[in-house]
């Protein structure tokens, strides 16, 4: 947890006299609610976007291989390169860049830039050409539910209610842990 967001947690925390039980990692929690989506694992690179950096997570078959953080330069793509050559034991890379974490004008722009790189000419070895993908700004309160929702009560998926707009959890719970 960056410094400036706990000290914001501890802040909320205390002042609504909560008492934390743990965190959600996001790239995580975004592959989770991929699963609970698409009902497979997630094959993908997740790309966080910043001002100053880009965070870069490898998903293969679900599980995460890695995570690394790289300093934003001129070139989005060389950036990216850069931080794929981090993962040279993930041969082959996933085909499959989703992206979040920025405005949506900014988004936009970065999955151009991806889509319209060469890859053979920087030496990165997909198996074929990377689709890109944008994940919506409000789908990352989702997958934060989702992941956290799984990890305290079990909830295997979120339903949105279209007419009231609303989740619902669903949540397969184990008959020994009701309580009669």
């Amino acid at each position: 947890i960056s410094p400036e967001n706990l000290v914001k947690i501890k802040k909320i925390c205390t002042e609504l006299t909560l008492t934390p039980v743990g965190f959600v990692v996001l790239p995580e929690a975004i592959a989770h609610l991929y699963k609970s989506e698409e009902g497979s694992p997630l094959n993908a690179i997740i790309l966080k976007t910043g001002r100053e950096t880009l965070e870069l997570s490898v998903f293969k078959l679900g599980e995460l291989a890695g995570t690394t953080e790289v300093s934003r330069s001129v070139s989005l793509v060389d950036d990216v390169v850069e931080g794929l050559s981090r993962f040279a034991g993930v041969n082959p890379l996933p085909t499959r860049f989703v992206v979040y974490n920025g405005k949506e004008g900014e988004l936009e722009e970065v999955r151009q830039f991806l889509l319209q790189a060469d890859w053979k000419e920087v030496n990165v070895d997909f198996l074929h050409t990377p689709q890109v993908e944008i994940f919506p700004p409000d789908k990352k309160i989702l997958a934060t539910a989702l992941a956290g929702g799984s990890e305290i009560g079990g909830a295997t998926a979120i339903n949105v209610n279209e007419e009231e707009n609303t989740p619902e959890s669903t949540a397969e719970v184990a008959p020994e842990a009701v309580n009669v």
